[in-house]
Formats: structure tokens, sequence, C-alpha cells
């Protein structure tokens, strides 16, 4: 759905730089054939709305905005709810600009899916952690997986990819959620650590509820 590039950024005045990352979604990921979710058309203005109806020039515009837009503002909303995600810097159309996360010798974090330590249970607990704190912000990450967990330092996370979030209290949102903490549980499962997915969910729902 998009490319990332590795980007420096420094300051005029001085030499102070740091590392972001840049998140370019491709053209064909942002065609009129994407649907819209009722998440996405319940935060565009009336005239907006009138124009993805009428189906004109600015119309296509607003749809080709609606994935990179989405995935900013829920990067947004999720870091300010103390859930570890990139801290999101910008957006410019179809650009996302993001923290670089990286580990101490600044190598790209690894996957969790390729992930290799002995801090599982502190990975696990992480993962449970960052899953309860989306459902209190009202989301669903909509892709929650060892592929869109990132392990910075031993036993900590950052989650990304967001652009599929979702309601945490649809029906939609609730079943999804349910099959990623499976999916999850069960994949912790085989490494030798043990989680509740139905204790997990409930906590979730608690939260999302409250």
């Amino acid at each position: 759905e998009a490319e990332a590039f590795l980007v420096e950024r420094t300051t005029w005045a001085t030499d102070d730089a740091c590392l972001l990352v840049r998140k370019t979604y491709r053209p064909e990921h942002l065609q009129p054939r994407r649907a819209t979710t009722d998440m996405d058309l319940g935060r565009l203005s009336s005239r907006d709305l009138r124009a993805l109806e009428n189906k004109s020039l600015y119309g296509k515009f607003v749809l080709s905005q609606t994935w990179p837009t989405r995935e900013f503002r829920t990067l947004v909303t999720l870091w300010e709810a103390g859930v570890p995600v990139p801290y999101p810097v910008g957006q410019n159309g179809a650009d996302i600009w993001m923290e670089y996360v990286a580990t101490p010798d600044g190598s790209p974090a690894p996957r969790l899916s390729d992930h290799r330590g002995d801090d599982l249970p502190a990975i696990a607990e992480a993962v449970r952690e960052a899953a309860v704190r989306m459902s209190a912000a009202g989301i669903v990450h909509g892709d929650f997986s060892p592929f869109n967990v990132l392990v910075p330092e031993p036993g900590t996370i950052s989650v990304i990819d967001v652009p599929q979030a979702i309601d945490a209290t649809s029906t939609t949102g609730m079943s999804l959620l349910q099959r990623d903490l499976d999916n999850f549980t069960a994949w912790f499962a085989r490494r030798g650590v043990a989680l509740d997915a139905d204790d997990w969910f409930g906590d979730c729902m608690t939260h999302a509820f409250r």
C-alpha cells in the first residue's frame, strides 16, 4: 500500500539533526475504487461529503486523501492515549512523516515476527497493554499482528501500520479485535508464553465502553 523512506531532518541554524520516516502511499492505493468507511465519512465536512456524492474532481481529491489522513489521525489519537506508536510528525497529501523507530545502535527496529530474544514474557505484556489502551481510545487496529509490532529494545514495542483502524465499539471492530487477539495468543503460546484471549478481549471491551 505504501513505501517508506528514511529522511534526515536538520535545522537551519545548527547542526542538530534527526532521522524520520516518510511513508508515501502508492497512487494505485488511493484510487476511487478503494471504499471509504463510516469512520472516514464521519470526519468529513458537508462540502466534502457533497463532493464525494457528486464524484467531482474535488471529490476525487478528498477520496485520495482518505487513507493517509485516517492513518495520521489515528496515530495522533493513539499517541495521545499513551499507546506505543511512532510519534506522528505531520502529513502532506499522501505522505505521512513519523518517528524513526530504531534499536539503541541506530538500526531499524525488527518486527516482532523476526524477534529472537528471551524477553517474550515482557513483550507479551506490552502487546496486551497496547491492545487495551487502543480499545480505551476507541480504536481497533484492524491488522494487529507480530508483523505490525516493532521491538526497538528488549521488552518494549512500537505498533505500526494503522490505516485500517476501526471503531472499537462497532460489531466489525469487536470481531476483528477478537480475531487478532486469538491469533496473537496462539503465536505467543507456540513460543511458551501463555495469554488468555477471552480475558484479554474482555479487558479491552471493558475499557472501550467506559
